[in-house]
């Protein structure tokens, strides 16, 4: 067919990004937070909103907000449709024609999906850092691979998704010094950390701090944000589309920041508590769950898909990560839910493993 022939040869290898929701079952796979702010008293307020006119294309109260909440200029604010949508605006900055060869994408693997992902859409050459058998990384092993291939991004994602791996501050700083393109540290998780590389942004100028809301209880309002240097927030405000984020998230998520601490923090610290409790309980149970600085706890199982299959009969829905051969086989990530969910997960994983043993 014709119209075939007009599409990039780079699609032959994706495929769409789909999501299993059932609306029976409780929701443990997409690191959602189990838990919610109350934002009625900004009804009134979303009434008022001129719905017929385009957002503020600036998202100038937005970047005001996030500067505030983060210690930056508003200028060196980039919002964005979620993190997808900013993982799309710096990678469309550093792409395009006019270069010897295509642009490199680096990242450690296992890691976050989308990274790959938007590289092959857009024809980007990807180099995969693997890691160790348990996930970590050594600092002088990548900044060697760093130093050969001289991407033009580098992300490095703290907390690592799907891991948890809470990899060493040591890795952004040393691929900052290198000068060889932009070192984006993705902070989705975060919060539930307890650390945080916006103070590299002072240091190095090709440093870029990616934010969300999506982890902390407001994934439905889609709102991310790259943090860069201003030299760097004006190249990659060039390719943020205009509108990019829409006038009602934009109202919630100013509301959100400016009452962070009243409205987030405590929902991080109800999560990190069920989080330890989650992993506590795992072991209970005789298995060895990874490590973990996220809202999700990654464990390796004898038989995965038969865990996935009985929980999902339970009721309970978690990722199944599980590739013969791959770093991540046999393993499920669990997203940290609320106690009685988390409760629930553990006793529907009890009764599998008995019955495993007989």
């Amino acid at each position: 067919m014709s119209w075939r022939r007009a599409l990039g040869p780079q699609l032959e290898e994706l495929s769409p990004y789909q999501v299993e929701r059932p609306e029976d079952l409780v929701r443990l796979d997409a690191n959602e937070s189990p838990l919610s702010a109350d934002l009625s008293h900004v009804l009134d307020r979303l009434r008022s909103l001129p719905l017929n006119r385009y957002p503020d294309a600036a998202a100038r109260r937005l970047r005001e907000a996030a500067a505030r909440r983060w210690g930056v200029a508003p200028e060196q604010v980039i919002p964005g449709n979620g993190s997808d949508e900013v993982l799309s605006i710096l990678m469309t900055a550093v792409g395009g024609a006019g270069r010897p060869r295509p642009a490199r994408v680096a990242y450690p693997m296992p890691t976050f999906g989308m990274y790959g992902l938007h590289a092959a859409a857009l024809g980007l050459e990807r180099v995969e850092i693997p890691t160790g058998s348990d996930f970590r990384l050594e600092p002088e092993a990548v900044l060697a691979v760093l130093e050969r291939a001289r991407p033009e991004l580098f992300f490095l994602a703290r907390p690592n998704n799907p891991t948890g791996t809470l990899w060493p501050r040591a890795v952004a700083e040393g691929a900052a010094a290198l000068d060889a393109g932009l070192v984006v540290v993705d902070e989705a998780y975060g919060p539930f950390s307890g650390e945080s590389c916006l103070d590299l942004l002072a240091q190095f100028e090709n440093v870029v701090v990616m934010q969300t809301l999506s982890k902390v209880g407001f994934a439905a309002l889609r709102v991310g944000f790259a943090i860069a240097s201003p030299a760097v927030a004006g190249e990659l405000e060039k390719v943020r589309l205009p509108y990019n984020v829409d006038a009602l998230s934009m109202a919630l998520a100013v509301e959100v920041l400016e009452r962070w601490d009243e409205l987030v923090a405590p929902i991080v610290e109800e999560v990190v508590a069920a989080r330890g409790a989650l992993v506590a309980g795992l072991r209970d149970l005789g298995l060895s769950p990874f490590e973990t600085a996220g809202n999700f706890v990654l464990v390796r199982l004898p038989d995965a898909d038969g865990a996935h299959a009985a929980l999902k009969r339970a009721g309970l829905l978690v990722r199944n990560l599980h590739r013969p051969g791959t770093p991540l086989e046999g393993c499920l990530r669990i997203t940290v839910g609320a106690p009685a969910e988390n409760e629930r997960l553990l006793e529907a994983l009890s009764t599998y493993l008995r019955r495993r043993e007989r």
